[in-house]
């Protein structure tokens, strides 16, 4: 059990353990949680465990919706009324558990719990019970270390988001700079070659700048652009 106390300096029992510590506990982890999910969402091993344990989730989540099936029928003669109409559940799915990423191991956790000052002038210092507090922290812990690691993915995500709509940026102002000082130079060419000149800068200057826009506008709006697979006849 999980009661209210004060701390007394004497390392307490797992049945005395507060849920003031508890929490107390859990935000003196908060900087080794937050410092460990920035360099673990660099790693691509970690990345594709939390995307297992994300998708078993949401499966899992899906799963334990009952599904309703009408089964229609008749009831017997001496029933009341005519027809009746009895429901059927489908059984939940079962679904190998799916661990995702851990912030430490439960013998980690303990040795962490031991260097805490409040443990360090705590008597008697007892590993049993230090491991037992572990294990009531363990699950928080990779609760919030799995939080902090799709913040951190999100944030790299972003960030690539935005340098790679400079990129497109810069190359839209390029190109429309280009395309003008080509227009201004068309005036020395006649009619017939002049036209020619346009059509060419069209199909390639114009296609790639439209290409450019297109990417832009689908990456601000969130709508699905293949820039690799647009067709210049679609876009002219």
């Amino acid at each position: 059990a999980v009661v209210s106390t004060q701390s007394t300096g004497v390392l307490p029992s797992k049945a005395l353990i507060s849920v003031d510590l508890l929490n107390s506990l859990l935000d003196q982890f908060s900087e080794r949680i937050t410092s460990k999910a920035a360099t673990d969402a660099a790693n691509p091993k970690i990345l594709a465990s939390l995307k297992k344990f994300d998708d078993a989730s949401v499966m899992l989540a899906e799963s334990s919706k009952p599904s309703k099936k009408g089964k229609g029928g008749k009831r017997g003669k001496g029933g009341k009324g005519g027809k009746s109409r009895d429901m059927d559940y489908d059984e939940p799915a079962s679904f190998a558990p799916v661990l995702g990423p851990t912030f430490l191991a439960p013998d980690q956790v303990a040795a962490e719990l031991a260097n805490f000052e409040l443990f360090k002038s705590a008597e008697p210092k007892e590993e049993e019970t230090l491991g037992e507090i572990g294990d009531l922290l363990k699950k928080q812990l990779d609760e919030k270390y799995r939080i902090a690691l799709e913040e951190e993915m999100r944030k790299k995500t972003q960030k690539s988001s935005k340098a790679q709509q400079r990129v497109d940026e810069d190359t839209i102002n390029n190109l429309y700079n280009t395309i003008i000082q080509c227009e201004k130079g068309l005036k020395v060419f006649e009619d017939a070659i002049r036209g020619q000149i346009e059509r060419h800068i069209l199909k390639t200057l114009g296609t790639d700048l439209t290409k450019a826009t297109l990417s832009v506008l689908a990456e601000e709006y969130a709508c699905p652009y293949n820039n690799e697979t647009s067709k210049k006849e679609n876009l002219i």
